[in-house]
């Protein structure tokens, strides 16, 4: 209806260890690498590294989290008119809701907004702990080797908190392989411009009022109209199993027309999975 795509924080996501378990675990690495300590040499710069990391964690902990925002899409076939049972039955409102399947070709260019548009990779708390520590090493010989002062620390800090930010916001737990994830992801402080400070908003939910960002399609792709953006970038609408009788979607048609979006009504598909809840 708004002709926009909602970005979410990943606070108030489903699976709350997603950006807490990278920032948590990618913290603890850093601090406590009896590694990194050695490349230091002295007391002194170990402990102005850690200052810094803390400031620039502590920093973003109060102003910048608040505005980390995600929206999460799922790799989908060409071919499979169906979907996939567990997404229907986990985002789809069990079989009653509907996906909307985006052409990638006709994605923004993502290097002209402040946007990170990456695939999620799925691991293990165990792989994800050993990651995070072979690229403590890895920072602690770059240190070492260049035997960085006290008062550079922060340059370092600084290094190890977007990397491990990055880490958290584009990996999950391997149960989640199924869902074939990719995420757009919108950082503040990379916002420099304020480009999309203007899109910032809420939504009120059961859980209460909740920050979104709201990126306006037809600003993004250069459209002139939302009518024209949707169209372009809108391959199928796939109804939920649970749709599937042809009065729910003579009434989805309708919808669409009434809302100025006719000519989706021909793309409008009807999950053939056997599941009605």
């Amino acid at each position: 209806d708004s002709g926009e795509l909602w970005l979410s924080n990943p606070l108030y996501m489903n699976d709350l260890e997603e950006l807490r378990f990278g920032m948590q675990a990618g913290a603890y690495a850093f601090r406590s690498s009896d590694t990194l300590k050695q490349a230091c040499r002295t007391t002194e710069a170990h402990e102005a590294l850690i200052g810094e990391f803390d400031s620039i964690f502590t920093e973003f902990d109060n102003t910048h989290a608040f505005d980390v925002y995600v929206l999460c899409l799922s790799v989908h076939e060409e071919s499979n008119t169906d979907g996939v049972l567990s997404m229907w039955r986990g985002y789809g409102a069990q079989g009653s809701g509907a996906a909307l399947i985006l052409r990638g070709s006709t994605f923004p260019r993502w290097e002209t907004l402040p946007l990170v548009f990456r695939e999620v990779v799925y691991m293990s708390q165990a792989a994800r702990h050993d990651w995070l520590k072979d690229k403590v090493d890895r920072l602690a010989n770059v240190i070492s080797q260049h035997s960085i002062a006290s008062e550079n620390m922060r340059a370092a800090s600084h290094y190890w908190f977007e990397r491990m930010r990055l880490f958290a916001l584009f990996t999950k737990h391997g149960g989640f392989a199924e869902e074939r994830e990719w995420r757009v992801v919108y950082i503040k402080e990379r916002d420099v411009h304020r480009k999309l400070y203007g899109s910032f908003g809420y939504t009120l939910t059961q859980r209460g009022v909740e920050p979104k960002l709201k990126l306006n399609l037809a600003q993004i792709s250069g459209c002139d109209s939302k009518v024209t953006a949707l169209s372009t970038m809108l391959a199928s609408i796939v109804l939920g199993p649970s749709q599937s009788s042809q009065l729910a979607q003579a009434a989805i048609g309708r919808m669409l027309s009434i809302m100025g979006y006719e000519q989706l009504t021909n793309r409008l598909v009807v999950s053939g999975i056997p599941f009605r809840c």
